[in-house]
């Protein structure tokens, strides 16, 4: 019964960031806000369909579900979020974790160039 009332106030929760940022995508009309308003959205859905499948099954369930595919399509979204953000003189910062990942993305996928994503344009 706690699991229900833990995922019910983490839906309610991210039901508010979404109207928080639907809200202010309407205002201004940026790709910024519509990347946090998906997030929001797919993130609060998958936990709407989990509190839905405990309300009506009283069980939690033991394969990867639907709701888990929801929760990693959100990320994407947050993801894509944060390689828009950045401005110039902050894609011209490289650090540790910039060439890790550079490296691990080279490495995944032969056509995958990072030089346009993580380092500078001069």
């Amino acid at each position: 019964m706690l699991e229900l009332w833990d995922y019910l106030v983490q839906f309610l929760v991210t039901a508010c960031g979404f109207c928080a940022a639907l809200r202010e995508y309407y205002r201004a009309r940026r790709r910024p806000w519509f990347l946090l308003t998906c997030f929001y959205a797919t993130f609060a859905l998958g936990t709407l369909y989990w509190t839905l499948h405990l309300l009506l099954r009283q069980e939690t369930p033991q394969v990867f579900y639907v709701s888990d595919l929801a929760w990693l399509a959100s990320f994407v979204f947050l993801l894509a979020l944060t390689l828009t953000l950045p401005t110039a003189e902050e894609r011209c910062f490289r650090t540790r974790l910039c060439r890790l990942a550079c490296r691990s993305l080279s490495c995944t996928s032969p056509t995958a160039t990072c030089s346009r994503t993580f380092s500078c344009a001069a």
